[in-house]
């Protein structure tokens, strides 16, 4: 394996060798099997989270003609691959990166057992199903201590109707009039309980010893390398969260907003930097999203965090909207990259004064939302885009030259 790659990660052929099969397999197993995760790309190559695909393994039993000497009948490629994993020799171990200084610190050991252990339990859930009922757990774990206790009990006794009819009545309680979780989908775990005792079990040894809101965190970042490239429009990572909170630079009690704010570790890590840099909260925190279910989400990070927001859905469409609902001395943003579909008919009909956004691509149009909610001269927008945002047309690419130029000055 190669020497220079981050600890916890895997190739394709790495896969291969580890669960002794031909590479041609992984790439079947890639194709065939919707839970198979998307790959993330680190230093120009694809790999795959090592726990993730241990998990993986876990559910694929070995036929028993491909069975080695010694391997029981239904051992699983899991079994084989953690073994080859464990035999390889401490000069083949990748190496790990270290993080910049001042950067928080990277996932605890504990941590990446908790997830492996909610891998080994999620069966054929669906990954965006699965996130969302354990990041529910881990909140109802920390706002509903003694209703828990009674959760825990009833799934413990194999009365999984009624802790799962239980579990929906807490829901409620503590997020109401919001999106709800959906049993229906989660096929063994409605039927018998028991897959959700282990999960509860585990969220709550997890939450004791190390707390709601770095459960919620850790997990959440977890959720997002499992899901791959659809886990873009609601999670920003770690790295880009610190940049962006950087180059802000928030050190006064002033407003905050994120108009993208996907599960909010943007505004978690703004207000953080406020509380720090000031000794107060923020005046105020605001968060928009066009989607409810990813907005419980970041209302729950953010209440575990301890920090106060007023989260509200908006359209996308609304983008062009030249009188935002307010306006705020810190805006921070990453927005959906490259949407399409995103305006109702033609965007030359819109508010745009750094000039028109291409109807297939959003990008332009969320930079210049973003500096419609600025407020005053001192205000900060900043917002992450893979490419420098253009404008529609080459006939207002003077005004998006003089936009750069105006981001540019202010810093």
């Amino acid at each position: 394996m190669a020497t220079n790659r981050p600890d916890g990660y895997v190739s394709r052929s790495d896969i291969a060798r580890l669960a002794e099969v031909r590479r041609p397999a992984v790439t079947n197993w890639e194709r065939r099997h919707r839970d198979f995760p998307s790959p993330v790309s680190i230093g120009g190559e694809e790999l795959f989270e090592r726990s993730v695909i241990g998990a993986l393994l876990d559910r694929r039993v070995i036929a028993s003609n491909a069975l080695m000497v010694g391997e029981p009948a239904g051992s699983t490629y899991g079994t084989r691959f953690r073994r080859n994993l464990a035999m390889r020799s401490d000069e083949e171990r990748p190496v790990p990166v270290p993080a910049p200084s001042g950067a928080p610190p990277g996932p605890s050991d504990e941590e990446d057992v908790l997830w492996e252990k909610l891998m080994r339990l999620r069966g054929p859930v669906d990954p965006a199903q699965y996130r969302d009922l354990v990041l529910i757990l881990v909140y109802l774990r920390v706002r509903r201590g003694g209703s828990w206790d009674a959760v825990t009990r009833d799934l413990r006794e194999g009365h999984g109707p009624i802790a799962l009819a239980r579990l929906s009545a807490e829901v409620e309680a503590v997020l109401p009039n919001q999106w709800m979780l959906d049993w229906s989908g989660f096929g063994t775990l409605n039927r018998s309980g028991r897959r959700l005792a282990g999960i509860a079990d585990a969220v709550d040894q997890a939450v004791g010893r190390r707390g709601g809101a770095e459960v919620f965190h850790g997990l959440l970042g977890h959720f997002a390398l499992l899901e791959g490239r659809k886990s873009g429009n609601f999670h920003t990572p770690d790295s880009v969260v610190r940049a962006l909170v950087e180059v802000l630079s928030p050190d006064l009690p002033q407003a905050i907003h994120d108009p993208a704010c996907g599960t909010g570790e943007l505004l978690v890590a703004a207000a953080a930097r406020v509380r720090e840099a000031s000794g107060r909260p923020p005046s105020s925190v605001r968060g928009e999203t066009s989607d409810g279910r990813t907005l419980t989400l970041a209302g729950m990070n953010l209440t575990l965090h301890g920090v106060d927001a007023d989260l509200a859905t908006r359209p996308v469409h609304e983008l062009w909207n030249p009188y935002p609902r307010s306006r705020f001395e810190y805006v921070v943003t990453n927005p959906p990259f490259n949407m399409g579909d995103w305006y109702p008919g033609d965007p030359d009909r819109g508010w745009w004064p750094y000039g028109a956004p291409p109807a297939h691509n959003a990008n332009f149009a969320w930079l210049q939302h973003a500096v419609a909610c600025s407020r005053g001269e001192d205000a900060r927008p900043s917002s992450w885009h893979p490419t420098p945002p253009t404008p529609r047309t080459s006939e207002n690419g003077r005004s998006a030259r003089a936009w750069w130029r105006a981001a540019a000055s202010k810093g």
